[in-house]
Formats: C-alpha cells, structure tokens, sequence
C-alpha cells in the first residue's frame, strides 16, 4: 500500500466552481490535489442515482490516498456527502482543515473531529501549513470524552 499523499478537497456541488479554481492554484504551487469529480455538479446536470454511489465510492478512494481532508464551504455549509467524506476521513485518521469557521456553526458535530480552519489563501501562501501545524504534524482530536 502506497503513502498517503497530498490533501483532498471536498465541498458541496453548490461550490465546484471555487473549489476547482482553488484546486488549480493549490496544484500550481506543485501541490497533489484529490478532489470530486466537477463535471457532475448537481446544481448543472442531472446526476442519476447510480453515478452519485459511483461517484462517492471514486472520492472515498481519493481520501484514503490523501494525507489530510480540506472541507471548502465558503459560507459554511456542508451537505450530506461531505458529512460522510469527513467521517470517513476522520476513522482513516486524517487530519480534518475547515476553509472557514462558519463550518464550526453549520455543523457544530464537524467542530469535534477539526484539527484547524486555514483560510485558502493562507492555505495556499503557506506551503501547505499555518504557524501552528506543518501538514504532516496534525494531531488527531482527543476522542475520550474525559480530556485525558
């Protein structure tokens, strides 16, 4: 089994269009990006029932390539198959980057299992880290409900 490389980048279909120009500009900068398929974006075709299973099983196999999770929702939300891409991310235990904090209000369940939210400007301007946390030196939320 090969390394976990790169970063995968999920949002919701609503945002493709920025996700993909931010998928571009993380790749220019000799970055590995996985991310969904945005040529089936729901909000401009019809994606049949057995593309979307199709679909989701091709981006869960990208996550487990990657080697940490970048959830993109610029205004916060997140829909159903994000939900599932973090949960799965978070059992292969990748760290978990929220674009914006308004994802901690969204999704208050999301909050639990984030190392971090990097704005994708710092993102992409930092190399792949914040002052805090060079990828790779994520540490995983503490899951005993105790703190210890």
């Amino acid at each position: 089994m090969t390394q976990p490389d790169g970063i995968a980048l999920c949002c919701s279909s609503r945002f493709y269009g920025a996700a993909q120009v931010l998928t571009d500009a993380i790749r220019d900068h000799g970055f590995t990006v996985h991310h969904p398929d945005y040529a089936f974006n729901s909000w401009h075709v019809t994606v049949t029932e057995e593309e979307k299973v199709q679909l989701t099983r091709r981006f869960l196999n990208l996550i487990r390539q990657a080697s940490a999770l970048y959830v993109f929702a610029p205004t916060g939300y997140i829909g159903r198959s994000v939900c599932i891409e973090i949960g799965y991310a978070f059992a292969l235990g990748r760290p978990i980057i929220l674009s914006h904090e308004e994802i901690r209000t969204f999704e208050p369940a999301v909050a639990a299992l984030a190392v971090d939210t990097i704005l994708p400007t710092h993102l992409i301007r930092s190399g792949w880290c914040c002052t805090r946390h060079p990828i790779g030196t994520f540490e995983r939320p503490n899951d005993d409900s105790t703190g210890a």
